[in-house]
């Protein structure tokens, strides 16, 4: 799996996208340990402990992808890497909108193609 990037603050997003959406995962699962604790027994117990792996694994996943939906409309939108990387790197006054407008110029997953 490669990370693809086109400049460092895109690159710094990406990172922060997927350590966050592993933070918000793990402290979903923290607030919701008192519900999950006594589920777990319940389930082992009665010997369906694949009943539990498959809620584990939806709530990993799940969770994460929602996270990093939740981390996209909150604390990282998407137009950040692009905004940073005109107002610093180019030395461009910009605004929030017209970073959001532009991101399509500095997304390097089109393939070259503009």
């Amino acid at each position: 799996m490669a990370i693809r990037f086109t400049h460092g603050y895109d690159l710094i997003f990406k990172f922060g996208a997927m350590f966050g959406g592993i933070m918000v995962v793990a402290a979903g699962a923290d607030l919701l340990s008192p519900i999950s604790s006594p589920l777990e027994r319940a389930l082992k117990s009665n010997d369906l402990e694949w009943i539990w792996l498959i809620l584990t694994l939806a709530y990993g996943i799940g969770g994460y992808i929602g996270a990093i939906i939740l981390l996209g409309k909150t604390i990282l939108p998407y137009w950040l890497p692009t905004y940073l990387h005109v107002r610093f790197s180019l030395f461009t006054k910009i605004t929030p909108d017209e970073a959001d407008r532009l991101g399509f110029l500095f997304d390097g997953s089109l393939g070259g193609i503009w």
